[in-house]
């Protein structure tokens, strides 16, 4: 078997990386409170059992599909012109750009009163000091230094991955029927284990030697901080708030880069994956290579050059006077002596600011020495008041930011309250797509699907579809001075799926995306997009799937330093991998002959949900290097034997691949 590591085919690197942003936006704050851990179901929707048929649906609409479609849009551009002004989307994006400075360091103790809890911030101020000697230290190398050639520890990573993905191929297919065969796969695990180990001091040796790339902790638990973050979170008390906020500014000094670009392009998510994945490889169990791993460092090593390189092309989007839409063109990314000081100089700030913010408090129990290089920040030139009134400044928008959000959502809430069923059930559903799954999905729509059953399985549970007093968004509904006591939220279940605080984070007051809530978006991309999701929720609702029994779900090629939630998610477990649609017969052809003629990489095998054993394979699909990853259920030694494609059919077929790292679910235990 040719065992090379060949290119796939994937989007440009920033392409990649614009895109894991809006992803982490929409998954990374999924919070991991108490949930329920059975679903609540009617008798007739027993759980484990397939429903098909009209009998079973969960809201039985009368066909044909394409009126029931037409009609929901018809109510959805009535929506758009009632509810979505666009001077409401200047005054969140002018209040969003106001937040998004020194407001996200300004922990809280009180969200009503605006009491700030000045201990957090007083707390963060030696880490300051600690990352400024560090950044000084790189500043100072890079000096010496600017020209980083890393090509050569590529190259070796690449061909230990090689090696370890043929040890790998090995253990997965070996049969051990007598004493010899397992006498050689215990050598072969050994000597699996022995190359893992020294993937691990190859890895080292490429991070220490672009130290400038690390963060001034290295490296950096980011699965720890997510854990503690949540296990406090969702805490009311007065001192799981204090630690939480402690948390909080720890995660906002270590999850930070440098840009690229003024105002654009930020590293960060290449120095978490660099932390994640050293710690990954020196923790590594096992004798054969991880998939995650694999999937982690391959996908790391594609983009690391253009991270290290003093000439790095950068695409930026800048509005077209000409054109109401934005246009796209590349730059030269700044130096990294200069990226390094710019991001000195972003810490000194955030540095000064936090002194500045203990020290009005008039509680500081700490006496610190400040480098000139702080004092020198604007901001000590600012008198007591005028920084009293910059913080004040602050408070407010941060609090009419979150205000003008609930306000528009309360007024999509009112909006669909008032429409039937189904049409609100057909909102909240198409929403979620739109905002969670988006474009990452194939032509079957298999995340989609998972993604409307998840949430039907949630309409049974009536944490789920309640907007409790605790919530915030209650206060804007039913309680508080801006709620209407005589709005009866109960009835309105799958808006409150969609409203519950903490299930979607697109619905965040500080998530860009929230905007799309009350102005959703109108291109012919996003036209077609919406259409394609009604089909598949009008679809689900008739035929309910409650054989999937996922309550959760997250990316992990999304979260920053691409944690695994898996572990903070004690009561719930993963739903095994499972295969895409089999690849149409006429389909699949080019796929036979790449596998006969060993024209593919093997990466992984697993057993899925239908009991079959699946092997994730690399196919030559072209010229020009063009490759797809599909899933083969046949026997690949046996596969060798025919020389012709229509006789070694019978030995297994080709599904569509399913990336777990983009969609992972999850069920309650019990």
């Amino acid at each position: 078997m040719n065992l090379k590591n060949k290119k796939v085919r994937r989007s440009n690197i920033l392409s990649m990386l614009a895109l894991s942003f809006l992803v982490i936006l929409a998954c990374a704050n999924i919070l991991a409170a108490d949930r329920p851990k059975q679903l609540d179901m009617p008798a007739d929707m027993t759980m484990g059992r397939s429903l098909v048929g009209s009998d079973n649906a969960l809201i039985d609409w009368e066909p044909p599909l394409e009126k029931r479609i037409e009609e929901y849009l018809s109510v959805h551009a009535e929506f758009i012109k009632e509810v979505c002004h666009p001077k409401d989307v200047s005054r969140y994006r002018g209040l969003y750009r106001g937040y998004f400075g020194e407001a996200v360091r300004i922990p809280l103790l009180n969200e009503k009163k605006g009491e700030i809890d000045y201990e957090a911030v007083e707390s963060s101020l030696p880490e300051f000091s600690k990352k400024h000697r560090w950044i000084l230290q790189e500043i100072a190398k890079l000096k010496k230094n600017s020209k980083y050639d890393i090509s050569g520890n590529i190259k070796s990573i690449q061909a230990l991955l090689e090696e370890l993905l043929s040890y790998k191929y090995q253990l997965n297919n070996f049969k051990d029927d007598n004493d010899n065969d397992k006498k050689i796969k215990t050598e072969t695990e050994k000597q699996s284990k022995k190359k893992l180990q020294e993937l691990f001091t190859l890895y080292k040796e490429m991070v220490d030697k672009i130290s400038f790339m690390q963060n001034y902790v290295f490296p950096v638990d980011y699965l720890a901080l997510r854990k503690n973050y949540d296990n406090y979170n969702n805490k009311r008390d007065i001192e799981s708030i204090k630690k939480r906020n402690r948390i909080f500014l720890q995660r906002k000094l270590l999850e930070d880069g440098a840009l690229a670009v003024k105002g654009n392009s930020s590293d960060r998510y290449i120095r978490a994956l660099l932390s994640t994945l050293y710690l990954r490889l020196e923790n590594h169990q096992g004798s054969v290579l991880e998939e995650d791993v694999r999937y982690d460092l391959s996908s790391l090593l594609k983009v690391l050059p253009a991270f290290v390189s003093n000439n790095r092309l950068v695409v930026i989007s800048e509005s077209s006077k000409k054109k109401k839409k934005r246009k796209k063109r590349q730059i030269r990314g700044r130096t990294l002596l200069a990226r390094m000081e710019d991001w000195k100089n972003k810490n000194l700030h955030s540095w000064a600011f936090a002194y500045r913010l203990v020290k009005s408090s008039q509680k500081s129990r700490q006496s610190i020495d400040l480098p000139k290089e702080v004092t020198r920040d604007p901001l000590f030139k600012m008198s007591e008041q005028a920084f009293a009134n910059l913080v004040k400044v602050i408070a407010i928008k941060r609090h009419t930011l979150r205000d003008l959000n609930f306000v528009k959502q309360r007024e999509v809430y009112r909006f669909w309250s008032k429409q039937p069923e189904l049409i609100q059930a057909l909102f909240t559903l198409e929403t979620i797509l739109f905002n969670e799954v988006g474009g990452m999905d194939n032509r079957s729509g298999c995340e989609r699907k998972d993604i409307v059953q998840l949430v039907i399985n949630r309409y049974h549970v009536p944490f789920y579809t309640s907007i409790a007093p605790e919530d915030p968004f209650f206060n804007y509904l039913a309680g508080g001075e801006n709620g209407n006591k005589e709005e009866k939220i109960e009835q309105s279940r799958w808006l409150n799926l969609l409203f519950k605080d903490g299930e979607f984070s697109f619905t965040y007051f500080f998530i860009p995306l929230s905007e799309r809530i009350y102005c959703p978006l109108t291109t012919k991309y996003a036209k077609t997009l919406r259409r394609g999701n009604l089909e598949i929720a009008l679809s689900m609702l008739k035929n309910p799937r409650y054989d999937f029994k996922a309550l959760r779900f997250f990316s992990r090629h999304a979260m920053l330093g691409r944690i695994d939630m898996s572990s903070i998610w004690a009561d719930y477990a993963p739903i095994e991998l499972r295969a895409g649609p089999m690849v149409e017969e006429h389909a699949s052809d080019i796929y036979w002959q790449a596998l006969l003629d060993q024209d593919y990489d093997y990466l992984d095998s697993f057993s899925g949900s239908d009991g079959k054993i699946y092997h994730t394979l690399e196919l030559a699909t072209g010229k020009n290097g063009k490759r797809s990853t599909l899933l083969f259920d046949g026997n690949l030694e046996a596969s060798k034997e025919k020389e012709k494609a229509g006789n070694s059919r019978e030995k297994g077929d080709f599904f569509y691949f399913r990336n777990n790292q983009h969609f992972k679910y999850f069920c309650p235990k019990n």
